[in-house]
């Protein structure tokens, strides 16, 4: 039986997890018909950026502060990450087989994803539902290139009360599929350097402490495999040693705003 593993990770610092999302995303070019599965969060906040956008414009570096950039391999708009955010990544290779929910078209494996991440905020006590049509005004380049990821919604992102509450974006790559995203459990923190009505980061909710976060995690894991029909093995947190994660970590820390390449793509990075 292909690999079916989950990943949660408190806390870890921006370059770690946009470089381990990348690890797993070359690891399953390696491994046909595997699943990583991932929760985790941030220290210190950051803002990330989509493959394509921009850097001049994504985002007001004149009110950036301290905040650490990164751009991201997947699709999408820029958007921060704060503290009390979780955020999710899923990478399937070969369009799981294990898996009908995994085995269709892009387009269905993108909606069935939604639906799990739906299924996992309603057992939260959040009802919501995907969007699905992207916003018309994503498809303007002068929109597209300036405004933040949460100014609007692109298909199959989760709604609820009319306001976003999970960004996704994907990278397709030969076989594979890495699709991660915000959950905003606790509402939208701004930063002045996307949001150019404030002047200071201004956070929301309270701080998501270690223990919250494995709750959220451990709910996380068996929904998301009861809604996809996989039984995921918990890898409880162990980070997987190598060249591969140590290259990918070097090369994120060392550049972390440039386009990196996994390998030459075969479709865009997108948003969903």
């Amino acid at each position: 039986m292909p690999d079916a593993v989950f990943y949660s990770h408190f806390k870890k610092d921006p370059y770690f997890n946009m470089a381990f999302d990348e690890h797993l995303l070359a690891r399953s070019l390696e491994l046909p018909g595997c699943l990583f599965l991932r929760l985790y969060s941030w220290a210190p906040g950051t803002i990330t950026f989509g493959f394509n956008q921009r850097e001049s414009t994504a985002l007001d570096w004149t009110r950036l502060g301290d905040t650490p950039v990164i751009r991201r391999v997947t699709g999408g708009r820029a958007i921060f990450h704060d503290e009390g955010e979780i955020t999710y990544s899923i990478v399937v290779n070969g369009l799981m087989q294990e898996s009908p929910l995994l085995s269709g078209s892009v387009s269905a494996v993108s909606a069935n994803l939604a639906e799990a991440l739906a299924r996992f905020l309603e057992s939260l006590g959040i009802q919501s539902a995907y969007a699905r049509q992207s916003a018309p005004e994503n498809a303007q380049p002068a929109f597209f290139h300036k405004a933040p990821c949460f100014a609007s919604h692109a298909r199959y992102e989760l709604m609820t009360g009319g306001r976003k509450i999970i960004a996704s974006a994907q990278k397709r790559l030969s076989d594979s599929i890495l699709q991660h995203g915000s959950i905003k459990l606790q509402g939208l923190a701004l930063h002045p350097s996307l949001n150019g009505d404030v002047d200071r980061i201004a956070d929301v909710g309270q701080a998501l402490t270690e223990e919250r976060f494995r709750q959220l995690a451990a709910q996380f894991r068996l929904v998301m495999g009861a809604s996809l029909g996989v039984e995921f093995t918990d890898a409880n947190g162990r980070i997987e040693a190598g060249d591969g994660l140590e290259k990918r970590l070097a090369e994120v820390g060392a550049d972390p705003i440039a386009r990196r390449e996994i390998l030459k793509q075969s479709a865009p990075a997108s948003s969903l």
